[in-house]
Order: C-alpha cells, then structure tokens, then sequence
C-alpha cells in the first residue's frame, strides 16, 4: 500500500437510545485515505476493534461536525477509550500506515498512562492529575506534541516553582513527562521524531528552602516524650509501631493479623490502605516490588499486637451485631470496627503534638526514625546494620535513597553509639 496523504477515521458502533455505546459493543474504525499520486479518488478500510477497546478520541471525525464535540464527550465517558487509540497504532504500523503526527500532548499523555500496567490505582490517580493539571493547565488541551518544543519544556519546569511547587514535586512532573515524550519518542510508537528533552537544560532557581531538603526524625529523648503525649490515645500503638518498623502509612493501616507470624517474629508486608478521591482502597500492589519485606519484631511490639488483639475482641462483644464487619482482618481499627482514613490519622498526629507544643514533624518522619535506629546502631563501635540491610527493612527501589536518608539521620552528638537501639527500646 502506499504512504497515504489525507486521511480520517472515524468510529461507529451500536448504540443506546441515549446514543450512548452499548455495553460490550464492537466497534468499527473506519479508515478513509486519499493517496495524490493516484486520481482514484478515496479509498477505504475498516477494523473491527474488541469490546475491550471501546472508544476514541482524538482519531475520531464525525461527518456532520456539529456533532464532534457531542460525540468525543460520549466517547471520553469510557474508561477504556484511550485503548482504542493504542490498538489503532498497533494497526498502524502493522500496516506500513503514517502515524497520525497530529496527535495532541494531553492525549499522547493519555495514551501514555493507559499503557502504565505497573502501577497501582492511587498512583494512576497521582499521574492523571499531574496531567490534568500541570501539564494540560501549561500546555492546554490542543498543543500537538510534536511542536513542542525544549524551550517549552524549560519554561515549564520554570513556572512549576514559580507556582511555589517544592523541589521533589517538580521533580516528580518533570520526570513523568519526560516519560511522556520518551514513550511517543520510542520505536515502538514513532508519534514524534525528535525528542525534545534532549536538549533541555533545566536550572532550579535559588532558594534555601529547596537549598537543603530536611529528612527530620525523632532522637531517642524526644520519642520518650512523643510516647507520653499519645499515652492512652488510640495512635499510641501506630506510632509505637511506626518507630520500631518504619511501615508506611498506608501499610500500616492496611497491617492485617495474617500478615504477623508470632511465633518467628516476623511482619510480612504485602498489603495497604489507601485512600482514592475520598474512597478507601485496600490492594495487595504496594508502592513498589521492594516494598514487600518482612521486618523482624521484638517481644515488646508483639506485646503491643496482642493487647490491639484483645482490644477488638472486647468490642466485638460490646457492639455485637452493630460491630462494623470489614472485608479484612486489619490490626488497626475504630472500637466500631470501621477502618481508620488515612488523612484523618495524619491530622489526628500532627494536632495532638501541636497542642501540646511539640515541634511539627510529619508522619512520614517516623520512618526516618526507624531508618535512625538502623543507622546509628553499633556493636563494639561497628555498624549493625549494613545500607543494603537498611533499604531492605525500610523497602526502597533505590539504593540512592536509602543513603540520601541515612546521611540525614545520623545521630553527631555524643551519645554513645551501642547504646541507641538501647535507648530508642527503652523508650
């Protein structure tokens, strides 16, 4: 076949009376070529897409151009419309055709997510809104990648801090959206020629805010003190936990009794709660394959599960049929036996050391001082714990931010170095 000129597309399936696609319809992509070289006028061709790949965007041309915008908004309403787009350029090169050049960024970035299988649904949602926000509000909705250029791209990272955005949030959009244009860049795609990133020089403006990020812990004194203030609090345990783990948020309150192996000591992390446009999500796909480990407890946490266990017996039996019956067997529950919101336990922590004028610390800090236990502990002036131990334990895909942590939470004062792990147990 020869190299088409013109060309449109365009989508036809079944429909509701609402006119809207019927569930599981097949859809029939319409291709529509006009080759110059040749006075035969238009030629046609049509694929039938499965009922997986349901819906289109950018491809589609209605013939009666009023309608466009109407139908586009039917289509956009299918999760799975972005799919489609994904199988038409599967086709495409099947076929030798020339990938439409006139693809957007925000649906080049759409395409982009659709084919992301390796992240869980919270990080999706994270990614669908950098784009909906950061890079659409920029770009707009009608910039062509193609065109864009690194001049752009730096102005871009430019109005990201101007914005007030910290450093690493910066860096998490820039980073998403080189990933953007490296995937159209690929072989496999072939939506843009050049990449424009290659040439970018990005520069971080001056400002002693981003001069030194902080990685703020707990030292052994101050946990004593922290312990004090949550003393008879229902976030006494977690933070107890917290600080002798390093469990994130959201695995510690997605902790369930099966994941505890009592007799060897030993937490298995495999599972998490997190929370998604204001609905709770439960899912055994943690933020990363090194997130699931196994962390070694001592008597005195395996102590403190036992009395949670006790706990929730005792309001099983008080509540009786009112008791709320979750799906899963978490550690961490309301005396109702509803689970907790992750954001209401932050709050919760950060308002509880605010009244009683404790310095602010994130919850995210408690891991950094679990990551000061393993750092600063020694025997006979030998560190306990080896980096490549640490990363294990506190479950990071980078070995560089294992040591970014580290280097932040050694303890300089002069505190003897065996007995850290001592005085944070003593606590």
């Amino acid at each position: 076949m020869n190299s088409p000129q013109n060309y449109e597309l365009s989508l036809v399936c079944k429909k509701n009376k609402d006119g809207s696609p019927k569930k599981n319809a097949k859809w029939i992509l319409h291709f529509k070529w006009q080759d110059k070289s040749k006075s035969a006028g238009y030629y046609h061709k049509e694929y039938t897409l499965n009922k997986k790949n349901c819906g289109i965007d950018f491809w589609v041309k209605s013939k009666n151009t009023k309608d466009l915008d109407k139908e586009k908004s039917k289509l956009q309403s299918n999760s799975n419309y972005i799919s489609a787009v994904t199988n038409v350029l599967k086709i495409f090169e099947k076929d030798n055709l020339i990938i439409n050049k006139n693809i957007t960024l925000l649906n080049c970035a759409n395409s982009w997510l659709n084919n992301k299988n390796d992240i869980n649904e919270k990080t999706r949602s994270r990614y669908k809104n950098i784009i909906d926000v950061n890079i659409k509000g920029f770009f707009g909705d009608k910039k062509k990648i193609k065109d864009v250029t690194s001049y752009e791209l730096e102005a871009f990272h430019a109005e990201l801090y101007k914005q007030g955005k910290a450093k690493g949030t910066v860096k998490i959009i820039i980073k998403l959206t080189k990933s953007i244009f490296g995937w159209a860049f690929s072989p496999k795609q072939k939506i843009i020629a050049e990449n424009p990133f290659e040439a970018c020089e990005f520069q971080v403006p001056y400002s002693k805010k981003h001069e030194n990020p902080i990685h703020d812990f707990l030292r052994p004194d101050e946990v004593n003190e922290v312990y004090k203030i949550l003393e008879g609090h229902y976030l006494y345990p977690m933070v107890k936990i917290s600080i002798l783990t390093g469990l994130r948020r959201g695995e510690l309150l997605g902790l369930r009794w099966q994941d505890i192996n009592f007799e060897k000591k030993i937490i298995n992390v495999s599972f998490q709660l997190s929370e998604n446009e204001g609905k709770l999500v439960f899912s055994n796909n943690l933020k990363s394959s090194s997130a699931k480990r196994e962390i070694p407890i001592n008597d005195e946490l395996i102590a403190v599960f036992r009395s949670l266990k006790a706990d929730q017996n005792k309001n099983k039996l008080f509540f009786g049929n009112d008791y709320y019956c979750c799906e899963h067997d978490l550690v961490f529950l309301h005396k109702d036996g509803k689970p907790y919101i992750p954001r209401s336990v932050t709050q919760a922590f950060s308002n509880k050391l605010k009244k009683n004028n404790f310095r602010h610390l994130k919850w995210h800090d408690l891991r950094h001082t679990f990551c000061s236990i393993l750092a600063n502990t020694k025997i006979n002036g030998v560190p306990k714990y080896n980096i490549s131990r640490i990363q294990y334990y506190m479950g990071h895909g980078s070995y560089i931010t294992t040591a970014n942590i580290y280097n932040h939470v050694l303890i300089k004062d002069d505190c003897p170095a065996d007995d850290i792990e001592r005085q944070y147990q003593a606590a």
